[in-house]
């Protein structure tokens, strides 16, 4: 049989385990969001850095085709993509449709690519209405 002193002694110290069980979970629920959260705002980064430079590329396309300029719009993309810290690793325009797609590289996440298109509204990106 146990006695009312005996119980009391077993148990000493159990509030604190349990304190420190909530603590390290709550400690690393928080470092999973705040993880979560930085992926989430790198990738909108990257992707607004990838509608710049498809922005650049199809605004340089359609000076060309305006002005009868020589502009290249890839390199108008590069350009856009430099001003957001990211790479330019691909382009291509066919008359006024151009793609893009760009990278960053972020600590702790490594590299995030996004890809972006700019031209006229009913091309072949699903903008058809019906």
């Amino acid at each position: 049989m146990t006695t009312p002193n005996s119980r009391r002694r077993s148990e000493q110290g159990s509030a604190t385990i349990w304190s420190l069980s909530i603590l390290l979970l709550i400690s690393a629920a928080t470092g999973w969001a705040l993880l979560w959260l930085t992926a989430e705002s790198a990738r909108h980064s990257t992707d607004r850095a990838a509608d710049s430079a498809a922005l650049a590329a199809a605004s340089a396309a359609l000076h060309n085709l305006v002005m009868q300029a020589d502009s290249n719009p890839c390199a108008a993309a590069k350009t856009a993509a430099i001003r957001s810290n990211a790479d330019l690793v691909g382009c291509g325009c066919e008359p006024l449709d151009c793609t893009v797609t760009v990278r960053r590289v972020f600590p702790l996440l490594g590299p995030i690519q996004a890809s972006s298109r700019a031209g006229p509204v009913g091309e072949a990106g699903g903008d058809d209405e019906p």
